[in-house]
């Protein structure tokens, strides 16, 4: 499984190429986890991938599974201190 931290919108580019790129893979198991610090943030980035996916022809049974968290305030600052 892969993790992004989605802090801003140079991350969110990145991580909506990641998420097409294993979407298009022949690879049967496919898992991402990402962490946004807002709802607001984490909605914007499904839009954006949703245009990506229609853009690039992604099909419908791309077998990627996508786990999405909006950590607390004090979860968002312990998971960046680990992944720095």
């Amino acid at each position: 499984m892969t993790h992004v931290l989605i802090e801003n919108e140079f991350d969110m580019e990145f991580g909506i190429k990641l998420a097409v790129a294993l979407a298009v893979t022949d690879k049967h198991f496919k898992s991402l986890e990402m962490t946004f610090p807002s709802e607001g943030m984490m909605k914007i980035f499904l839009n954006n991938l949703y245009s990506e996916f229609i853009v690039n022809s992604v099909p419908l049974s791309h077998g990627l599974e996508i786990k999405l968290n909006i950590p607390t305030d004090d979860e968002f600052d312990e998971e960046r201190e680990l992944l720095e």
